[in-house]
C-alpha cells in the first residue's frame, strides 16, 4: 500500500506499464509454440533463431528488425507492440493472455487482412523492383504472380485484392470514423481507492 498524492489515502500500488520487450514476449508466447519457438520465429522472421533465443532470455535487447518483423507478422497488434495503446475500433488489439487463443478456422478482421494485403504488396514490389505507385495507379496492369501471392499471404479473394488496388487511395486519403474514447492505454491507472 502507499499513499495517494492527491487524496492522502492508502491505496494499492498499481503494476507498471508493459515495456517493448514485455509486449514482444507476449505476441511471441501467444502466436509460436514453446517447443519450436525459435526455428519458427527464424522461418518466419527471417533473423536468426539464436539471435531469439538470446532475446528471449535476456541477453539482448529487441532490435528496430525483431520489432518490425514481429509487426509486419501479426499487424492487428503492431499499435499495442510499439505503444502500448490498443485502438479496436481498426482493428488494433493486443494478443490474449490465454495461449493459442486464436481459431486458425476464424475469420481474420478486415483491417488485419488490409494491413497484411498491404505489407505483401510493399514486400512484392520492392523485392521486384516494382514501383508500388504505378501499380496502384494502373491496376489494369498487375502481374498475376504478385495477386497470387496476396491472395497467399492476405488471406483475401482476388476480388478483394482487385478491389483494394482500384481503390486508388494514397494513405492520407483513407478517412477512419475514430473517436478519441476509441483509444484504450495498456497502461492502468496511477491510483484506484481501496
Amino acid at each position: 500500500m502507499i499513499e495517494s498524492p492527491i487524496s492522502g489515502k492508502h491505496v494499492a500500488e498499481q503494476p507498471q506499464p508493459m515495456s517493448i520487450t514485455e509486449r514482444i514476449k507476449l505476441v511471441i508466447q501467444v502466436r509460436i509454440s514453446d517447443r519450436s519457438r525459435y526455428v519458427d520465429l527464424q522461418q518466419i522472421t527471417g533473423i536468426s533463431g539464436n539471435i531469439w533465443k538470446n532475446f528471449w532470455h535476456a541477453r539482448r535487447e529487441p532490435s528496430a528488425e525483431m520489432l518490425e518483423s514481429i509487426a509486419k507478422t501479426w499487424p492487428e497488434y503492431a499499435l499495442w507492440l510499439t505503444t502500448g495503446i490498443l485502438y479496436p475500433a481498426i482493428g488494433q488489439i493486443r494478443p490474449s493472455s490465454d495461449r493459442f487463443r486464436h481459431d486458425l478456422s476464424e475469420e481474420m478482421p478486415w483491417t488485419t487482412k488490409l494491413l497484411k494485403l498491404k505489407i505483401e504488396f510493399e514486400n512484392y514490389c520492392q523485392k521486384e523492383g516494382i514501383d508500388s505507385e504505378h501499380v496502384v495507379k494502373e491496376t489494369s496492369k498487375v502481374p498475376e504472380p504478385l495477386i497470387n501471392s496476396l491472395i497467399k499471404h492476405s488471406n483475401m479473394s482476388k476480388q478483394e485484392i482487385i478491389s483494394f488496388l482500384q481503390e486508388k487511395k494514397t494513405d492520407n486519403e483513407f478517412q477512419y470514423d475514430c473517436h478519441d474514447e476509441d483509444f484504450v492505454s495498456d497502461a492502468p491507472p496511477k491510483f484506484t481507492a481501496s
